[in-house]
């Protein structure tokens, strides 16, 4: 099936409401009765909504319809683009059961304020532990050997892997300068996913039949996530997180200091020290988000503002490769294999830096685009920085716990102890006559194939949001791009065979992937927006994968 019949794009508004019950719950009104969420799938969603919605506010998102729904809520309230972005954040990881993105995780955002014009990158990655003093020894996953996430645990990943998280210390200060709404009344649809319980999807019980070893591996764990007895949660059955709902009640009353100084920092330090680990108090307490002018790189009359770390250098070398390639002039590279084998050697050599290894397949992410009534705009992509739980299997009073450092080891090591961590993740914002334009963010295994790609479609060839990321992308990267910059893999029958064969020809070792297969390679997703400010008019677009994969009804 090619590709891009499987996206969707809505150009509408839809009015929506919420409403608490007598004990003060929020109840989403929009809910049919008798319809409860879906950990993947539709989500709770009525058909005639889905990932992304557009009118003079928009939000668009790469997962849990959901969560995008609640956040379309905080904009039809009066929220502010960082309100509805981070609402949704919080959904989503409650959706995934903190197996791919987690409260103890990290994101990159960058906000335009309209107020004074000026666009802030915030930066709340990773940052090393300070005890940790031989990092390339920490052990590692088994796909670090094979380069196949499909292999078993190796089971040997312990404490050690655990780094400093960004997320939530990061949430608070963005709502500090821009949000508008209660703090508070970001956390209620996550609280009540996390109370009300959804109903596990074929995929949910995937992950937790792949990961069921690590997660029984300790006994926090193995309560949270697994059911009494030891066994997986199948699919049609209905999974709650209550003791995710209390952590979550009270950082929405205590603010962030919960997870970094208070009751939970202290289990956390405490669990990841009995478990081999090195991280202290002092880790939490010294965190620190970062806030600085994004990158800027001059294309094809636009300014493309990138994040600060590594994804954003690493999307502005991709453009500028583009330009001196002479992309733009030579013709689309899905219609030219002569061009479609320079992009390859573009998107590799951009990749990682050679800093992070890429895992070999799986989304480990969501991005989030929205742009509220003031003209205000956010891009982000929040991170667990590993797949489905990782190894690790350590779970803090509902909340997962990533063993991000197990595969980042150069990256932890080239950082230093107590340092930030350099990050791969890129939310671009672009710019023309001082005003956004553009916004896309993007998942995957190396977080950057796809947003080059739709920025190149965008800027170069004049496509709107929707057909930028609707045309033909490559699958972004395993371990295949540290070592071989002519390999990359596509969707299957995205391409024309004898561009394919033109590309080969060049020197390109090109595979195709059939959708199963593909996300093992790394399907990778973009979700974006285009902002007219004289008109008044956003315009959002956000893949949309059919029934069988993640989706929205």
């Amino acid at each position: 099936m090619v590709y891009k019949s499987l996206y969707f794009f809505l150009l509408f508004l839809v009015s929506l409401t919420v409403s608490a019950d007598d004990d003060g719950q929020w109840q989403p009104e929009w809910l049919a009765d008798g319809e409860v969420v879906v950990a993947d799938g539709a989500w709770g969603v009525p058909k005639s909504q889905a990932l992304a919605v557009g009118g003079k506010h928009a939000i668009a998102g790469t997962s849990a319809p959901f969560a995008i729904r609640a956040g379309l809520d905080v904009l039809n309230q009066g929220g502010s683009a960082a309100d509805a972005a981070m609402t949704t954040a919080l959904g989503q990881i409650a959706i995934s059961v903190g197996s791919w993105v987690s409260y103890a995780g990290i994101f990159q955002m960058l906000y335009y304020d309209a107020e004074t014009g000026t666009v802030q990158n915030i930066n709340a990655a990773w940052s090393t532990v300070l005890g940790e003093k031989d990092p390339m020894s920490i052990p590692a996953p088994a796909f670090m050997t094979t380069g196949d996430m499909r292999v078993p645990p190796a089971g040997n990943i312990n404490g050690r892997a655990v780094l400093v998280p960004g997320f939530m210390k990061g949430l608070e200060e963005v709502h500090g300068k821009y949000g508008k709404l209660p703090f508070a009344k970001l956390f209620e649809p996550s609280i009540y996913i996390a109370e009300q319980g959804m109903e596990v999807s074929p995929h949910l019980e995937g992950y937790f039949d792949w990961r069921k070893g690590s997660l029984s591996r300790l006994g926090e764990t193995r309560k949270t996530l697994l059911k009494a007895d030891g066994s997986i949660y199948k699919t049609g059955e209905i999974f709650k997180q209550p003791a995710l709902a209390k952590s979550l009640r009270r950082i929405a009353k205590e603010g962030a200091s919960y997870m970094y100084e208070g009751e939970w920092a202290e289990k956390l330090v405490a669990a990841v020290q009995a478990d081999g680990g090195k991280l202290s108090m002092q880790d939490l307490k010294n965190y620190e988000v970062i806030w600085s002018e994004p990158l800027k790189t001059e294309h094809n009359g636009y300014e493309v503002l990138g994040s600060g770390s590594l994804g954003g250098r690493n999307v502005i070398t991709a453009l500028n490769l583009a330009r001196d390639a002479k992309i733009r002039e030579r013709g689309h590279y899905s219609q030219s294999g002569d061009v479609l084998h320079d992009m390859v050697q573009i998107a590799n050599k951009s990749a990682f830096g050679g800093l992070i290894q890429a895992d070999a397949g799986g989304g480990h992410s969501d991005a989030i685009v929205a742009v509220d009534q003031w003209g205000n705009v956010a891009a982000i992509t929040h991170s667990f920085n590993g797949i489905w739980w990782g190894e690790l299997g350590m779970v803090i009073d509902g909340i997962t716990i990533p063993d991000s450092g197990s595969f980042q080891q150069a990256g932890v090591a080239a950082a230093g102890p107590g340092n930030r961590m350099p990050d791969p993740i890129e939310p671009v914002m672009v710019m023309q006559k001082g005003k956004p334009v553009y916004a896309f963010s993007s998942i995957a295994n190396g977080l950057h194939y796809h947003t080059v790609t739709a920025l190149i479609n965008t800027l170069d060839f004049g496509m709107d949001p929707k057909s930028a990321i609707d045309t033909p992308s490559l699958l972004n990267p395993g371990f295949a791009a540290a070592s071989d910059i002519n390999s990359a893999a596509v969707l299957k029958g995205e391409y024309d065979s004898a561009v394919l064969r033109e590309a080969r020809a060049k020197g390109t070792n090109i595979r195709e992937a059939d959708m199963e297969n593909a996300f093992w390679e790394g399907v990778g997703i973009v979700v974006g927006l285009e902002v007219d400010s004289e008109q008044g008019q956003v315009k959002a677009a956000a893949p949309y994968f059919g029934p069988g994969a993640s989706y929205a009804r």
